[in-house]
């Protein structure tokens, strides 16, 4: 037993993650190491435009209700954080998918 996870439940749900990303990759036939850069490049340039597209709609937001700047800021930090720990949990599961199919 994990004093982090005493009853298992974080790391099920990390191999059901794993094993859905997995099924989605043999499906797309992402069998070797350049279709997996292909698929981090594509991910990161999809993480990196949604951000900009949120953090541009809360500029926009931020010239029309200045008292909302506080929050709007917060709320960027936040959204960055969360796509920071997705991106770094899904470059994890990439890593083990090239350990484990790719060879």
């Amino acid at each position: 037993m994990k004093l982090n996870d005493p009853f298992g439940r974080v790391s099920k749900r990390n191999q059901h993650n794993y094993q859905m990303l997995r099924e989605r990759l043999l499906q797309a036939g992402v069998r070797d190491s350049g279709g997996v850069s292909l698929f981090i490049r594509n991910m990161s340039i999809a993480a990196a435009k949604l951000w900009l597209f949120f953090c541009g709609a809360c500029l926009v937001l931020a010239v029309f209700l200045p008292q909302l700047q506080t929050v709007l800021l917060a709320l960027n930090i936040l959204v960055l954080l969360w796509l920071a720990a997705v991106y770094f949990k899904t470059r994890m599961h990439l890593k083990r998918y090239l350990r484990e199919e790719c060879g």
